[in-house]
């Protein structure tokens, strides 16, 4: 389980993740759909939580953005190709989402960094792996 220091980033995340999962919601998607969403957004915000820990990011906010900048979510560990492509949807469709509608108050509304380069994944052409 996690540290007390991650509180805070994790309720800032809830915070910011409740809007897009009401949203699906008010779309009538099924709530397998919405289960699978909510499942990607858990594992998201373990991936920014990790972030902090580590020390590549300095707060949630910066996490979110650099985890959503390129038009995918972050490389999964031990994930097949299927979850990692679900996963990057799930991660495409936060970031339109957080494109329309303004976060937690105190918190500024994402702006799209450049795209980054392409990750190569493994077993892909041209990888190395």
């Amino acid at each position: 389980m996690g540290d007390a220091d991650d509180l805070p980033a994790g309720s800032w995340l809830v915070a910011a993740f409740t809007p897009f999962l009401r949203d699906l919601h008010a779309q009538g998607l099924s709530k397998i759909t919405i289960r699978n969403h909510l499942d990607f957004l858990w594992v998201l915000g373990g991936e920014i939580i990790r972030s902090l820990v580590m020390e590549w990011e300095d707060d949630a906010h910066t996490a979110l953005v650099s985890a959503l900048a390129c038009d995918a979510g972050p490389l999964l560990r031990d994930a097949s190709e299927a979850e990692q492509l679900r996963f990057d949807a799930t991660c495409r469709r936060l970031w339109r989402f957080l494109e329309r509608h303004p976060l937690p108050p105190g918190a500024p509304v994402p702006r799209k960094p450049p795209r980054r380069a392409a990750v190569r994944r493994k077993g892909t052409p041209d990888s190395h792996g």
